[in-house]
């Protein structure tokens, strides 16, 4: 993450975790007690380009709050980071695969997703299309009925 925006979201998550408006001496020392060193001119910088992008809103001298615009952004970036965690998670485990074709031996990474036939087959063809756009994991696919297995997991 660019350091601006982790500036940015580090200051929004201040203002969101306070119940009164903040200036900008109380955010930074809050930043510094979190372990990030932020001078106070700094934060006022940021502040007015979080105030101008609609994120955060001056409440007079009383300082600063954050907006819902704000509360959005902070909650979209979270999703963003957790999304970044699983990718990373899937590529180390693809990275320690020892599968061996020739062998059928070794681990292997599978995604399972388990799903009602019916809908399932409402499906298909929104399937077929992150399939054919290739934002699916691989280019294989495969249905198992009720009771078969794959790996340890049991279709009930």
């Amino acid at each position: 993450m660019e350091k601006k925006r982790k500036k940015d979201l580090l200051i929004l998550g201040v203002l969101r975790n306070s119940s009164v408006p903040l200036t900008s001496i109380k955010i930074a020392r809050e930043l510094e007690s979190l372990g990030h060193d932020i001078s106070e001119r700094t934060v006022r910088l940021y502040l007015q380009r979080l105030n101008a992008e609609g994120l955060a809103a001056q409440n007079g001298k009383k300082g600063h709050e954050i907006t819902l615009k704000g509360e959005s952004e902070l909650d979209s970036s979270k999703i963003i980071e957790r999304v970044g965690f699983l990718s990373a998670k899937i590529d180390r485990m693809t990275y320690q695969m020892s599968f061996d074709l020739n062998t059928t031996s070794g681990s292997l990474v599978i995604n399972v997703t388990l799903v009602d036939p019916r809908q399932f087959a409402k499906n298909v063809e929104y399937i077929r299309r992150v399939y054919a756009d290739g934002y699916a994991m691989g280019h294989l696919l495969t249905f198992l009925g009720p009771g078969e297995s794959l790996g340890h997991i049991t279709i009930p």
